[in-house]
């Protein structure tokens, strides 16, 4: 950064006014004022901060990241969902706007699903930015865009149905929204058809469910759900940090955690431009384990939930996706 600092040139004096004698003896003069500290930059964040760390394609690497925990455990524990102002329309849903205004958008997209479609909303949040999107968000928790009956109260099983058909009629009066991103916890429990695996029963109530939608959704941008990890690793990478240690390598954990997602092996049954999946296994994930600090960021706020901060760092892979596949 360049600083221009005005004084006088080297050898120059600086002249100022003669004071009588008289004057001088009792009349003092006052000391200039000292000069105002120089503005600061903020830091320039690494290139490879976050998910850029494990860019399958552009492979980044920054020393100084590698034990740098943000945010740690404890704090991201209590920290929220990335900001949406809450819209209220009388009869209908709970949702809430992001990213560009409507008017001046250049298109509008939903997000659909339970808790683990809501904390992508970071994501969508970034890449609406860049984009020029009006977002909104339909989610509930552990209410996911399905038809398959959860294994749950029938208290939360009437409410997730109820919520769901919401939005398909809130999709049905806004036609102007023709892409949905949707994701859902894949650990979630459902009752299994007869005859049917419960990964099969769940694969067929996404599809059902897509089937469902108004034919003013042209796309259904799957984002691939996360890696569970256990509790203890909250403590580890505690433990590793404090000890400036490499917390995502010591704290890993095997890469069986990621388990098969049933909206993912749903979307094979579709077109692609129709259905693309947005799978960001390579970054979570090596081929033998899924790491809980990526980038000197920390993945998951709790066992299955991404911290805000790296959420936001995954939407240039979600754009990665959708500037391939989605119709303007």
């Amino acid at each position: 950064m360049l600083v221009l600092v005005l004084a006088a040139a080297p050898g120059q004096a600086q002249s100022s006014p003669a004071v009588p004698a008289s004057a001088s003896a009792s009349t003092s003069v006052p000391a200039p004022a000292p000069a105002p500290a120089p503005a600061t930059s903020p830091p320039t964040p690494s290139p490879c901060l976050g998910a850029a760390a494990r860019d399958p394609l552009r492979p980044c690497r920054d020393p100084a990241l590698k034990l740098k925990v943000d945010p740690l455990p404890s704090d991201a524990v209590i920290e929220p969902n990335a900001p949406c102002a809450v819209v209220r329309e009388p009869g209908s849903i709970e949702s809430c706007v992001f990213g560009a205004a409507r008017r001046q958008a250049v298109r509008q997209v939903a997000l659909l699903g339970d808790s683990h479609a809501a904390h992508w909303r970071a994501a969508l949040v970034d890449a609406a930015r860049r984009r020029g999107w009006h977002g909104v968000s339909l989610t509930k928790d552990s209410c996911p865009f399905t038809l398959a009956v959860p294994r749950v109260s029938k208290d939360s099983r009437r409410r997730c149905a109820t919520h769901n058909a919401g939005v398909l009629r809130w999709l049905a009066r806004h036609p102007q929204v023709a892409t949905v991103f949707v994701s859902a916890h894949t650990g979630a429990r459902i009752v299994r058809a007869r005859g049917r695996t419960a990964l099969q029963t769940k694969v067929a109530g996404h599809l059902a469910a897509w089937e469902a939608l108004p034919s003013s959704v042209r796309q259904i941008v799957v984002l691939r759900d996360v890696p569970v990890h256990p509790a203890r690793t909250a403590v580890c990478v505690e433990r590793a940090a404090a000890g400036r240690r490499d917390a995502g390598r010591e704290c890993a954990v095997p890469r069986r955690t990621l388990i098969a997602d049933p909206q993912q092996i749903a979307a094979r049954a579709l077109p692609r431009t129709r259905v693309p999946v947005v799978d960001a296994s390579p970054i979570f994930c090596s081929a033998a384990a899924c790491f809980p600090v990526i980038g000197g960021v920390l993945v998951n706020r709790d066992t299955d939930h991404l911290t805000r901060r790296f959420a936001t760092t995954l939407a240039p892979f979600v754009l990665r996706v959708t500037d391939a596949v989605v119709r303007p």
